[in-house]
């Protein structure tokens, strides 16, 4: 889907799949949620899921398309088969990562056509904590899928 608004000062196009919100000054976007896509100006844009979890030591990219570096990138984990407390579709914004001592939080990094993360420890992994009672547990790879939430500006 395309969806193409002539503004006063120009024309700004959104290109996604899915259009879940947009916000509309003056003509201008100046704000949208979209799925699946790619677009200009003041948007939010996630990347394309991907599954399983990546594995510990190892480092991840995934192509955004944004065409200039994301001001904003998060990794998001979203549950595909429930488990420690959370339903299908649930959403994880900044997983953390343990290296079975200590627990940090996620690291992104950014550029201008990619946007990736990593985790350097074999001996535990990803980290998240269980809905319901807060424990901080592994989570089982093949459950979860995660995606990049970026914002172009």
């Amino acid at each position: 889907m395309t969806v193409v608004i002539d503004g006063t000062l120009g024309v700004d196009t959104i290109q996604a799949n899915t259009v879940t919100s947009a916000k509309i000054v003056d003509g201008t976007i100046v704000g949208a949620d979209l799925s699946g896509g790619v677009g200009n100006g003041s948007l939010t844009q996630y990347t394309t899921a991907v599954t399983p979890l990546p594995a510990a030591t190892a480092v991840t990219t995934v192509s955004h398309g944004l065409g200039v570096i994301p001001a904003e990138a998060v990794l998001e984990f979203v549950c595909l088969t429930a488990e420690q407390g959370y339903s299908v579709g649930d959403v994880i914004q900044n997983p953390g990562a343990s290296n079975g001592v200590f627990i940090l939080g996620s690291i992104v990094w950014k550029s201008l056509t990619q946007v990736g993360t990593g985790w350097s420890s074999a001996t535990s992994g990803w980290l998240i904590l269980n809905k319901t009672t807060a424990a901080g547990v592994v989570p089982t790879a093949s459950n979860w899928s995660y995606r990049f939430k970026l914002r172009a500006a």
